[in-house]
């Protein structure tokens, strides 16, 4: 390889990209540590992020970021919206329903709305039969919100069999006979997790009724209005039981372990812990980013700002790249890693155990020494609206349906330097990394020089941070990787018993027809 190609290959921010996410895969990111951006909990970032969070409607691998523009004519928003690759149909028409429903809420609740400049929160309950039009609104509003998100709600409910394992816990946990029938390995484990007072005994035998009635709901492919309704009620009760659990630690770590070793006594293979909230959260993280919105309409600060005007919703194109392979061998490795900076160890074979460990991960074939992978990734849709509002009046932050990935990070700090601007994430960052592609902001060009240069640059550092990782480990083995709720302040609207209602909604399931419930 002649100077020129070691050069071209060191200032391709692309290839370094993927080679820092390789590392990242063999290390296990998951165990490494990377800074976390402060998370705004609320205003006017936290609501980009519910936006973004709400139009998610495909079961998997679609991802959404919001941006902000404030349109020069009459100074209400435009929300931009993009996803990695082609836009969604429906996703623009159905955020525009959004924000239309929440600017008819704040018209009808505005009369009634209670002097003082501290703003109250909307209830978190609201009865099918309430007579109040704002709060029928509200209803239509969940609604609307549970119908998009059906085909979502219906994976995340399901996703390995964790509904199923747990009804089967919550089921021995109610039954005193269990600890007669189950393994006597895990009887004690049973045993601690069965001592709850009577109270949170009855709120657990009501979890496999919700669980079921909502599994085998959400199997409808296209629901009506009542199905939609009963979906609404079922992560009310759900979300119920998470409140009054939650910080319940040992409880939870006895539920937890006895999960995991019911499945092992049955010789199943437990690939990720059990954990009971952080799955019921998920399941109902629609609720908390439904009342963060359902907030904007009794706050004059937030409706003020984000309802004015009608604000209009656009989408904002990524077109997946033109494909270009990677090809990953000894001596372009050598030439990345000795870039870096990494110590290399060539006696050793570290660098062709780097090849071999990866090929196996990505389940492909060394051929000719080679490893090749199909190429690039799309440009993250944070990144694009990055681009799209440069240099424009915006809120100062993208919302994101998930996290965005640590080589994002490296590209908004790169970002902020190179402009002397402060656009954040409102999720902050993980520290895992997915398949990516630098972005361009397109004009002037010498910016994109600059953000490119920086983003080499820490690209690099993240290189040998990961070769270091993967060395020490090489060598041993040789030798022997959601929306928080604010419950303060006053509430606003009709005093609906939450507790009384999460029981009639499992009354009200018990004399459904039985059905049996899907396990995968």
């Amino acid at each position: 390889m002649t100077s020129q190609e070691t050069s071209d290959l060191l200032s391709d921010t692309d290839y370094l990209a993927f080679v820092a996410r390789a590392l990242d895969e063999v290390n296990d990111a998951e165990k490494s540590q990377r800074k976390l951006q402060e998370r705004k909990r609320h205003g006017e970032a936290a609501i980009l992020d519910s936006l973004a969070y709400l139009a998610v409607c495909k079961p998997e691998k679609q991802v959404v970021a919001t941006a902000a523009l404030l349109r020069k004519e009459d100074a209400g928003l435009r929300i931009l919206v993009a996803e990695n690759g082609e836009a969604t149909e429906g996703v623009v028409e159905h955020l525009q329903n959004v924000l239309k429903l929440l600017a008819l809420i704040r018209e009808q609740a505005e009369p009634f709305l209670p002097e003082g400049s501290r703003s109250p929160r909307v209830q978190r309950w609201i009865a099918d039969d309430s007579p109040i039009p704002y709060e029928q609104s509200l209803i239509n509003l969940e609604v609307l919100v549970i119908r998009h998100s059906w085909k979502k709600l219906g994976q995340r409910s399901t996703k390995d069999c964790r509904h199923a394992n747990a009804i089967d816990t919550a089921n021995d946990v109610c039954n005193p006979d269990a600890l007669n029938s189950v393994d006597s390995t895990l009887r004690s484990c049973l045993q601690q997790v069965q001592a709850v007072t009577e109270a949170e005994r009855k709120k657990i035998s009501a979890m496999p009724v919700a669980l079921e009635a909502l599994a085998w709901t959400l199997d409808v492919e296209t629901p009506n209005d009542a199905e939609v309704k009963r979906v609404r009620k079922l992560l009310m009760q759900l979300d119920n039981f998470r409140t009054t659990f939650e910080a319940k630690g040992d409880f939870l770590q006895n539920w937890n372990n006895y999960t995991r070793l019911q499945l092992i006594s049955e010789g199943k293979t437990v690939r990720k812990r059990p954990d009971l909230i952080r799955w019921l959260s998920k399941l109902t993280s629609n609720r908390r980013h439904y009342h963060r919105l359902a907030d904007i309409t009794i706050s004059n600060t937030l409706s003020a700002t984000l309802l004015a005007n009608h604000p209009v919703v656009v989408s904002v194109q990524n077109p997946l790249p033109r494909p270009r392979p990677f090809t990953v061998d000894d001596h372009q490795m050598g030439v990345i890693l000795k870039g870096a900076e990494c110590k290399i160890e060539p006696e050793l074979g570290v660098v062709r155990g780097f090849i071999e460990k990866l090929a196996k991960l990505r389940n492909r074939p060394v051929t000719d020494g080679q490893l090749t992978f199909e190429g690039p990734a799309p440009v993250h849709c944070e990144c694009k609206l990055l681009a799209a509002i440069h240099s424009r009046t915006a809120i100062q932050y993208i919302g994101v349906s998930k996290p965005p990935c640590a080589l994002c990070d490296i590209y908004f700090e790169a970002y902020r330097q190179a402009t002397n601007t402060h656009i954040k994430f409102t999720s902050g960052s993980r520290s895992r990394t997915s398949p990516w592609t630098c972005p361009q902001v397109g004009e002037p060009v010498l910016l994109d020089s600059t953000i490119e240069e920086r983003v080499r640059s820490q690209l690099l550092r993240k290189i040998n941070r990961g070769w270091d990782l993967f060395i020490r480990a090489f060598l041993s083995s040789s030798q022997s990787t959601d929306a928080s709720e604010d419950n303060t302040g006053l509430w606003f609207g009709t005093d609906y018993d939450a507790e009384a209602a999460a029981d009639e909604i499992i009354t009200e399931m018990q004399a459904l027809p039985q059905r049996v419930i899907r396990r995968g």
